[in-house]
Formats: C-alpha cells, sequence, structure tokens
C-alpha cells in the first residue's frame, strides 16, 4: 500500500469512487505485469540468466496516468 501511495496516489486528487478506482488498476496492472521485481523464482525477465536483451531496433516509450507510468521496450528490427 505504501508504494501505491507513493508512486502513484500522491500525484493524483481523485473526485469520484470510479476515478480511483481506474487509476490504481491501470497502476497495479503495470506494477505486477511489466515492472521487475527482485526475488528468486518468480517469472521475471530481469534476473533470468539466459535473458539476452535486444540490442537492435530504436527504444520506445508509452506513458499511462499523463506519464506517472512509463514503460520502455525496443522495436524489432
Amino acid at each position: 500500500i505504501g508504494t501505491l501511495k507513493r508512486e502513484c496516489l500522491n500525484h493524483f486528487i481523485c473526485f469520484s469512487r470510479s476515478q480511483l478506482h481506474h487509476v490504481v488498476s491501470v497502476w497495479l496492472s503495470h506494477y505486477n505485469t511489466l515492472r521487475p521485481h527482485q526475488g528468486f523464482d518468480i517469472d521475471n525477465k530481469v534476473l533470468d540468466k539466459d535473458f539476452e536483451p535486444q540490442t537492435v531496433g530504436p527504444v520506445r516509450c508509452t506513458e499511462q496516468l499523463g506519464g506517472i507510468i512509463k514503460s520502455y521496450y525496443r522495436e524489432a528490427a
């Protein structure tokens, strides 16, 4: 809950419950699927010893929640 508050909710003033629900659900989706987590035996490409990053192609950025969430990826060449 502290991470959600510090990284997301402190940047918004929500005027309705549906607005709060949208902000929290978008942030939780990013946090649980795209953000790398530290730990052993979790499905995390960052910690996978056989992972080889792509080195060819332009780097792209997607923003959500007005730029609070930014995800970077490399397009296939």
